[in-house]
């Protein structure tokens, strides 16, 4: 399931338990969310080969009936609603006063982030993907700091630890898997076990991001790291609304999926880059589950 709060985000709410009244309190006006939907329904057109069309299709043609659009303090473009059973979007993420200024495939982008978010809050992670996640995290982690921490170069062997780090960190964070077990999983596809770090792992709970980040300096991997500096990196790359895939399953597969979504500007669509071959693996995924 996913977590409460977000620690990457100052602790924000990362699913709602909130009653209408308080979400009507924040409610755009009928006649803007109308405009919302009729520029989806002329948009839609060209979005068939993304992944979500298909279920966007459906809201869509149900007038977003499970949708609460709002303008609240909020830094992520939606959360799931677990009160209400219904999906909050936050028109504040478009930063534009008159719904007509939005651009299509930014609107599309965040209903895609959405839709997917609402899916995740209720639905486990894949367990089919979970290999698949492991790696393509990795991936992500080694592109964004091993240059800066010299895990290309003197320190290369450095990298099995890394991984085994991002793995456990993963398995528990985005999977719930209880620490002690984990391990043995991390150490299976990082080909090292957990004695060969200096530190005792046990230490830290890697359940939270930021004792996760303390480890991987505290174990010398990524020596000097912290949690600044880690944000700064990862919102210069990729923005803020990206930091949460980093610590929870439910918004690394929203955050992939609203990168689908050609030239739009909410989502970084160079995450695929970090591994084309995993990425398409798991948005195929996700396009089985939403048909």
């Amino acid at each position: 399931m996913p977590k409460e709060k977000l620690l990457l985000m100052s602790n924000n709410d990362n699913i709602f338990s909130l009653p209408q009244s308080t979400i009507d309190a924040h409610a755009l006006d009928s006649e803007d969310v109308q405009k919302i939907i009729d520029t989806t329904k002329l948009f839609l057109p060209k979005t068939k080969i993304n992944f979500a069309f298909n279920a966007i299709q459906r809201q869509i043609d149900n007038n977003l009936a499970h949708f609460d659009f709002v303008r609240m303090k909020y830094p992520l473009p939606s959360a799931f609603n677990v009160k209400t059973k219904r999906i909050v979007v936050n028109a504040n993420i478009w930063q534009k006063k008159d719904v007509l200024n939005i651009d299509p495939r930014d609107i599309y982008a965040v209903l895609v982030y959405a839709y997917v978010s609402a899916y995740y809050s209720v639905k486990p992670l894949d367990s089919e993907l979970m290999d698949t996640i492991l790696d393509f995290m990795s991936n992500t982690w080694l592109k964004l700091f091993a240059k800066k921490y010299g895990l290309i170069g003197s320190y290369v062997s450095e990298i099995p630890k890394f991984r085994f780090l991002i793995n456990l960190h993963t398995l528990v964070s985005f999977y719930g898997m209880q620490q002690q077990v984990a391990y043995k999983k991390a150490a299976n596809l990082a080909k090292i076990n957990k004695d060969v770090f200096e530190i005792n792992l046990d230490d830290y709970d890697f359940y939270n991001t930021k004792d996760f980040i303390r480890a991987t300096s505290d174990s010398g991997v990524l020596f000097g790291m912290s949690l600044h500096e880690f944000a700064a990196t990862i919102i210069r790359y990729l923005g803020v609304v990206a930091l949460p895939m980093f610590e929870d399953g439910m918004r690394f597969m929203s955050t992939l999926g609203g990168s689908t979504v050609n030239s739009n500007t909410i989502f970084s669509t160079s995450i695929s880059r970090y591994n084309i071959k995993l990425y398409e693996r798991i948005i195929v995924t996700m396009e089985k589950r939403f048909k």
